[in-house]
């Protein structure tokens, strides 16, 4: 039976319908809000037993709950859930709390969607509805005396001017109407060409949709964030085949697809291969250094580029003095080909999660949890410049590079676009949070949003 507890943000009941998770969505004002400990019931049985791999999705996911809280500007409640998932003390966990701040920036405004009206409304639902009703009513209330108060001190400042001051005789001259035609709107960089999925989890529905990719024949994947299902689509969007890259309920952290369909996934710190079009697994990528994956990559010669982080294969990252953020390469064997070793860290701060994309020529481009903005590498590793200002990819949520060069930057604002050179060109507008983005091989950018694919075609190629 649900049971009910007030949101700290807005004082709205929340009704919770039992189980372990620690955080829900309050409907209201939206923001992320921990479910009351003795409100949620018990763990899986026997913690003891639970593999590695699940207890590294409780964690990953545990840290996402963290940045949703300071997201929605809960810092005190972003602190106690990292203590929860980390066992650390108070000062520790407040400390990088406060460094994961630092790349989150100021609370987004929250996207209330409207509740519908036929599903019937909470006693709080109807008071809010009410005072909105009274607001609008005391709007127009106050536009209209606000008329009829200066229409009468028009007329009562006419009738005091002096008699000799001259004043404009009206005129019947009828102004002729003008041919001038509108002006026409300048095409925006993309238009939107392409549209399918909606939220379920039938064939072509997506429930947490983070992750696409296109093969050479313009066959488009779509991986879902937790369970690892993916989803095949032929490049109209008709759904043709679905596997899943993970077991249970593991997260597939990053995924990435090559031009003969071969299928990379990071799970638990690992990556894996399949075929894409039939799920057949491929088996593991060998690295000595063991698991620690976090995202991936193809290159333009078939290879692979990937993240590592040595602290990532117990799940989450503590060590902030210590960070080993590498880049690491493979070729179309799965052999490794370079390590870039403490590749943000080097430039910035100690890093917790990078996420990283390569252009034809082999530049890396790559942004952190703990670093803010865009960061630029040669081939070889070397920095070479970091790209757009805070307020244009202060936090970014994925990234892509076309066959022209030019980089595309999914934020908050839109997805920026800029030239090989760092210059900003333009932004595409997007609704709702974009989680991926790919191109085929003819500029056509295609993103997803949890629940939908989008594909865009340039307007300017």
């Amino acid at each position: 039976m649900p049971q009910t507890f007030n949101c700290p943000n807005c004082g709205a009941p929340l009704d919770y319908a039992g189980g372990s998770d620690a955080t829900m969505r309050c409907p209201y004002c939206n923001n992320s809000v921990i479910v009351p400990a003795e409100l949620r019931g018990p763990g899986r049985p026997g913690v003891s037993a639970v593999p590695q791999s699940s207890r590294i999705s409780d964690r990953v996911e545990g840290m996402a709950d963290v940045r949703r809280l300071l997201e929605s500007g809960n810092k005190i409640e972003a602190i106690k859930r990292f203590r929860e998932i980390t066992n650390v003390g108070l000062k520790e966990a407040k400390d990088a709390v406060e460094r994961m701040e630092l790349t989150v920036g100021p609370p987004r405004a929250a996207n209330v969607s409207l509740p519908d009206a036929s599903a019937g409304q909470s006693s709080a639902g109807r008071a809010v509805t009410v005072i909105f009703l009274v607001g609008v009513l005391f709007v127009a209330g106050m536009g209209l005396a606000l008329y009829l108060l200066f229409g009468q001190l028009g007329n009562n400042v006419s009738s005091i001017l002096p008699q000799d001051v001259a004043t404009p005789a009206p005129t019947d001259t009828e102004v002729p109407p003008t041919d001038t035609p509108e002006p026409t709107p300048t095409p925006g960089f993309a238009s939107p060409a392409l549209t399918f999925g909606s939220e379920g989890i039938g064939p072509g529905l997506f429930t947490d949709a983070r992750h696409i990719g296109l093969d050479g024949a313009g066959n488009i994947y779509v991986g879902e964030y937790s369970g690892g299902r993916v989803q095949v689509f032929d490049p109209q969007g008709k759904f043709k085949n679905q596997w899943h890259a993970t077991e249970g309920n593991n997260i597939l952290f990053s995924m990435a697809v090559a031009r003969d369909g071969t299928v990379y996934a990071v799970v638990n710190g690992g990556i894996l291969k399949f075929n894409g079009t039939t799920g057949e697994s491929l088996g593991a990528l060998d690295y000595p250094a063991g698991q620690g994956f976090q995202s991936v990559a193809v290159t333009a010669d078939g290879g692979l580029a990937a993240s590592w982080n040595k602290d990532w294969a117990g799940g989450i990252f503590t060590n902030f003095n210590d960070s080993q953020d590498d880049f690491v390469f493979f070729d179309r064997n799965g052999k490794v080909t370079n390590v870039i070793a403490k590749a943000l860290s080097s430039v910035g701060n100690a890093e917790l999660g990078t996420t990283l994309t390569v252009d034809a020529l082999g530049n890396i481009y790559a942004y952190g949890d703990l670093n803010r903005g865009v960061f630029k590498f040669s081939p070889q590793g070397k920095f070479v410049d970091q790209i757009g200002s805070a307020s244009q990819v202060g936090n970014p949520y994925a990234l892509a590079a076309d066959g022209q060069g030019r980089l595309y930057v999914a934020t908050s604002n839109g997805i920026e676009v800029f030239s090989p050179d760092g210059a900003h060109i333009d932004v595409i507008p997007t609704r709702g949070s974009v989680s991926a983005l790919a191109l085929d091989d003819q500029n056509n950018l295609y993103i997803v949003a949890r629940t939908q694919v989008v594909k865009f075609v340039l307007n300017s190629r």
